[in-house]
């Protein structure tokens, strides 16, 4: 009798010390996983920041490039006077000619005031989307509490497991249930890319297509260049 209850003490603490080793491991991988979410959805914001620097940059360089001309355009039409060689058969220059000068730099003057109107417009419009993206859509992961009562262990759930689990015993059993049931599929390869299409937290990638450019916040940002495209 003594034997029999040595043999099921020992059957019972070497279960809980793997249940503990399992719940453990469960545990640090739950913690793994929220980090390397929290880490994708980090490069998910850079990628918003990143595209947006595009067209930001691009506009600055025009806006730069639209004053320095609409400067020199203002400066002709205000101060500029039109030079015409005086000739005897000419006379004074014709007024045609100088209704020409004038018209023409007008109209470059009003061209390049919509040019630079407009880059304003692209590079405000694509700041305050992009902030629009980064504070609605693309939003860190963090796990709620939830979550983390769902990661975390305690000794007494051991005690709720059925007798089977609590006086299992080892080898043996594994390997009775593994030769009693049919032939095992195939084992699936866990670094094997996934073929579902869906990312972390409903990302959703489209089947067939470019992994990067189906994700949804570049879906999303290219949605909104329409606004100042």
């Amino acid at each position: 009798m003594a034997g029999v209850m040595d043999g099921m003490e020992e059957l019972f603490g070497y279960n809980r010390e793997n249940f503990m080793f399992d719940r453990k491991m469960r545990q640090e991988r739950e913690y793994q996983e929220q980090d390397m979410r929290v880490k994708q959805f980090m490069l998910y914001r850079e990628d918003v920041r990143d595209l947006t620097e595009l067209t930001t940059s691009k506009m600055d360089s025009y806006l730069m490039i639209a004053m320095l001309e609409l400067g020199c355009c203002l400066d002709l039409l205000v101060h500029g006077v039109l030079h015409v060689e005086k000739t005897e058969d000419l006379g004074d220059a014709p007024s045609w000619l100088l209704w020409l000068y004038v018209i023409s730099l007008a109209e470059a003057f009003v061209y390049l005031f919509l040019s630079a109107w407009l880059a304003i417009h692209a590079s405000v419009s694509a700041h305050s989307f992009c902030v629009r993206l980064l504070t609605q859509f693309v939003r860190l992961p963090l796990p709620s509490k939830r979550q983390l009562d769902a990661a975390t262990a305690a000794g007494t759930d051991y005690e709720n497991s059925d007798t089977q689990e609590l006086l299992r015993v080892p080898i043996w059993q594994k390997q009775a249930e593994r030769i009693g049931s049919a032939p095992a599929s195939r084992p699936v390869d866990a670094d094997a890319p996934d073929q579902t299409g869906v990312a972390v937290a409903g990302l959703a990638l489209a089947q067939g297509a470019n992994p990067t450019t189906a994700l949804k916040h570049v879906r999303l940002y290219r949605d909104l260049q329409s606004n100042w495209q």
